[in-house]
């Protein structure tokens, strides 16, 4: 009896022992599913997301300035508006601001294959008291098969002037003047075959020289020129082939266009009639990945009659970059440039570029040894939607100058 009380005993022992243990294994087992498997805080996580992927305050402030009424605002559901308030530098203007109001818009809306339509209001001043305000505009018609281009403005520029011709920018002393434009223009163009289009432009232009220091007054009555402001009207015919891929960052197409003008003596006060012809030549093609090559060739010619504050001037921001605009001034001028532009990494690129220009007062009188040299680089950012912020410093004959501006100068 006692025996099997004892073996009763033991069993007992043995079956707690057992118990606790697997009690202790199955608490031990909880607690490490507990550390191990924590239920995920979806909140956190997704605040966490947001956060990571916010716009800094610095870009938002920087999107607002440069569009201050926010991304395509909608006018009558047809026409998407924009604005945009941008900064450039040229060595005539010094620093300045500008100001876009722009609007898109399809004339014919079930025309799947005509091309958006659009108006620009532009503003510039700048710290050097140049100032212009213009409004201009591009419509397509009938699958682009007829557009009409117009654009209207008014601008002031105080300019620097060395005379009149090659040589008296070689050898005279800087004197200045104020250059007042009020311009209007029209080009309706109608498509021939293909990209080649035909058509005919009118401008009308009053062109006035204001606050003429007396040196620069000595230098035109050295010419036997008194006359301070002129009006004319010009009746033109145009001849344009544009097969670009885009018109302000052209990677590859031709880009060629002649306009020839006359300005009749009864439609103006210049006392004479006057002609002018422009001739605009551009190639690119791409080279390798993110390279392009662009090829420009330029000429602006005036007749002898032209009155001196409407003819040509070497530099400015598209081309003989790094002259100052004003110094080589005469009726008729012809540039060639040649342009490298390079794809670096994400919206940033470079440029490098030569080139060789001339003024003459005659293509009888073009003297080679005249040629004058250009060069350059510059750095590219794509700021999206087409748009590119240009910064080029470029060289030339005992010149230079940095100019700051928007898409590529050609």
């Amino acid at each position: 009896m006692i025996r099997i009380f004892l073996t009763f005993i033991s069993l007992f022992v043995v079956s707690s022992v057992m118990a606790q243990g697997s009690l202790n294994a199955q608490k031990t087992t909880s607690q490490e599913a507990t550390t191990l498997f924590t239920p995920i805080n979806y909140s956190e996580v997704q605040r966490q997301l947001d956060r990571a992927s916010s716009e800094p305050w610095a870009l938002k402030v920087l999107r607002r300035v440069r569009n201050p009424l926010g991304e395509d605002a909608m006018l009558f559901s047809r026409v998407k508006l924009n604005s945009a308030l941008g900064f450039g530098y040229a060595a005539e203007t010094g620093f300045l601001i500008n100001g876009v109001f722009s609007g898109r818009y399809k004339i014919d809306e079930e025309d799947a294959a005509q091309s958006f339509s659009s108006f620009n209001l532009v503003a510039q001043a700048s710290v050097k008291g140049f100032f212009q305000f213009k409004v201009q505009g591009e419509n397509y018609f009938d699958s682009d098969a007829r557009i009409l281009n117009y654009e209207i403005g008014y601008g002031v520029l105080p300019i620097r002037f060395w005379g009149l011709g090659y040589e008296s920018a070689n050898v005279n002393s800087r004197s200045k003047y104020s250059r007042r434009t009020f311009a209007g223009s029209a080009t309706f163009l109608n498509r021939v075959v293909g990209d080649f289009y035909a058509g005919a432009s009118l401008d009308l232009r009053y062109n006035k020289a204001t606050s003429i220091d007396q040196l620069a007054q000595q230098y035109l009555l050295a010419h036997g020129i008194t006359r301070e402001r002129a009006f004319s009207t010009g009746l033109g015919v145009v001849l344009q082939f544009d097969n670009r891929d885009n018109a302000y960052s052209t990677t590859s197409g031709w880009f060629v266009s002649l306009l020839t003008e006359i300005r009749p003596k009864g439609l103006g006060d210049c006392g004479s009639t006057l002609w002018h012809v422009k001739a605009v030549a551009d190639y690119f093609t791409p080279l390798w990945q993110g390279g392009v090559l662009g090829v420009d060739l330029y000429a602006d010619l005036w007749s002898y009659s032209t009155p001196w504050f409407m003819w040509v001037c070497i530099g400015g921001g598209s081309r003989m970059r790094g002259y100052y605009f004003g110094r080589f001034t005469d009726r008729k001028m012809a540039t060639a440039q040649v342009e490298l532009r390079q794809h670096i990494y994400g919206p940033f690129g470079c440029a490098v570029w030569g080139g060789v220009g001339s003024v003459f007062d005659s293509h009888k009188n073009i003297d080679f040894s005249e040629l004058l040299p250009n060069y350059g680089l510059g750095v590219r950012i794509d700021l999206g939607k087409g748009s590119r912020l240009r910064v080029d410093y470029g060289f030339g004959r005992h010149s230079n100058g940095l100019v700051i501006g928007m898409n590529e100068a050609f």
